[in-house]
């Protein structure tokens, strides 16, 4: 019979009160509401970017002494979390309902957003014509429609997520506020469902994990603030893992498609979800496969026969057209960018780095559990954002909640610490008053120097861990050798 210790001590011999718990997260979530009500009071923050991003570090700061304090603290203490965790979801919801209103004057997407639905809503198929397309000439009389910049192309957004656009334009019309609300509400139920797969693969209340995702400055901004919509694809990644570690391996598949087919990105976690279902025994292998390739085809056939091969043709556009804060792409077109064939070389040499490290790390780790397959997606989606030609800010919550469920493990350092950092990209953006070259080097010489750490010291934790309870799938139970004892 296996048992899980359950000593919380971590070797410190120290016991901390739950009062003094509660009194340490209240005063360091009540400074953060400081920062987040200072920075809504910049109002358009592209015109105040310096302003902007030294109160974004500030509030990253608390964050993370929050992460590493409450981290320290769970690992030392036994008390029930029951009113920290509430504590943790309170300033969550606080955070969020401060920032709806600031004006998302960093990006342009949520006016995309508001377009798709305006022409949805309206019985017009979005893939179908440009927004310059005069067939569209009754609907432009908006006001955000003159500044959109990318009039002259189509949607690159997948069918899901237009159903996400129509629903938010039904709420709120051609205002924002719809999806900021929507946006929000999801990244509150994502909160929860971490804490269940949490609870489920590590046991009890995982209070850094779930902090490590509810209080993240950059979810927080540019989620409530700036209406990405990431929140929706980690809706159903989430609820795929979920499904995952009950062996419905069918509905797990179903949420994944749901998940690629709102943003494209999740599509790299295909090898890792096959390779976890392989690397525990198969089971669930043919069937999650048959139904992500059946549930893709129904979800993406309307869109293909509709309107031909407009949302391809856009998606190829835009990875070899758009750039934004890359690193190593970024480095090679500049040394090749004097060839004629400069940029289609870089943009080569970049995926087959990065396939490359697909199929090393797929190759050299075995997956058991859900552990094990958060700690490889963020290698895979980190292994993406150090070659990819565009890194947007919002392309760092893709990896939030894999650092949530891994912990504080080298692994994840270096994507937390980008997750702070990123911000740093706009000023440049917003400003000629800031060198580009020297706030990229800035930005990406410690997360270099933080991910050649992490692979020479990957499995080490920089705090003592939660134990676990079961970190493996059902019928295929792991157990981290480290931190359990296994007891017959």
């Amino acid at each position: 019979m296996k048992t899980v210790s359950t000593d919380r001590s971590g070797g410190f011999g120290l016991h901390i009160s739950e009062r003094a718990c509660l009194a340490i997260l209240t005063f360091l979530g009540l400074a953060q509401v400081g920062v987040y009500s200072r920075i809504l009071l910049l109002d358009d923050l592209g015109l105040r970017i310096g302003e902007y991003v030294a109160l974004f570090l500030l509030c990253f700061i608390l964050y993370m002494l929050s992460v590493v304090i409450v981290a320290r603290l769970h690992a030392r203490s036994t008390f029930p979390r029951s009113r920290l965790l509430f504590t943790v979801l309170l300033f969550s919801v606080v955070f969020r309902i401060i920032m709806i209103p600031l004006k998302p004057g960093l990006t342009h997407d949520f006016m995309r957003f508001l377009w798709d639905g305006r022409l949805l809503t309206n019985g017009v198929n979005p893939y179908l014509y440009r927004p310059d397309a005069p067939e569209l000439d009754a609907f432009k009389n908006v006001p955000y429609f003159a500044d959109y910049e990318f009039k002259h192309t189509f949607t690159v957004y997948p069918p899901v997520a237009q159903l996400l656009f129509a629903g938010t334009y039904i709420l709120a019309g051609d205002n924002p506020v719809g999806t900021k609300i929507t946006v929000s509400v999801i990244d509150v139920v994502n909160t929860l469902l971490i804490a269940i797969l949490l609870k489920e693969v590590k046991g009890g209340t995982q209070l850094p994990g779930i902090l490590m995702y509810a209080w993240s400055p950059l979810l927080v901004v540019e989620s409530a603030g700036n209406a990405h919509m990431e929140p929706l694809v980690t809706l159903f990644i989430l609820l795929s893992l979920h499904s995952l570690q009950r062996n419905r391996f069918r509905l797990s598949s179903l949420n994944f498609s749901l998940a690629c087919w709102s943003k494209l990105y999740p599509i790299l976690l295909l090898p890792v979800y096959l390779k976890l279902l392989k690397d525990s025994g198969g089971r669930g292998l043919k069937d999650f496969t048959l139904v992500f390739l059946s549930s893709s085809a129904l979800i993406l056939a309307p869109v293909f026969i509709s309107s031909g091969w407009n949302l391809l043709s856009q998606v190829f556009w835009y990875s070899q057209n758009i750039t934004y804060n890359g690193s190593a792409f970024t480095l090679l077109d500049a040394v090749l960018g004097s060839w004629n064939t400069g940029r289609l070389l870089a943009s080569i040499l970049v995926y087959s780095a990065f396939l490359a490290s697909l199929i090393g790390v797929l190759r050299m780790r075995r997956l058991r559990s859900l552990l094990d397959f958060s700690h490889v997606s963020i290698m895979v989606y980190g292994a993406f954002l150090l070659f990819a030609s565009s890194v947007f800010q919002w392309y760092l919550l893709w990896i939030l909640p894999f650092i949530a469920i891994r912990g504080l493990y080298m692994v994840s350092i270096p994507w937390l610490y980008l997750s702070g950092a990123v911000v740093l990209a706009y000023l440049p953006q917003f400003s000629l008053s800031y060198d580009p070259v020297a706030f990229r080097l800035i930005e990406y010489a410690p997360l270099y120097l933080l991910v050649s750490l992490s692979i020479l010291i990957e499995e080490n934790p920089l705090v003592k861990p939660y134990r676990l309870k079961s970190s493996g799938l059902k019928g295929s139970v792991d157990w981290d050798e480290d931190h359990c004892r296994q007891e017959t």
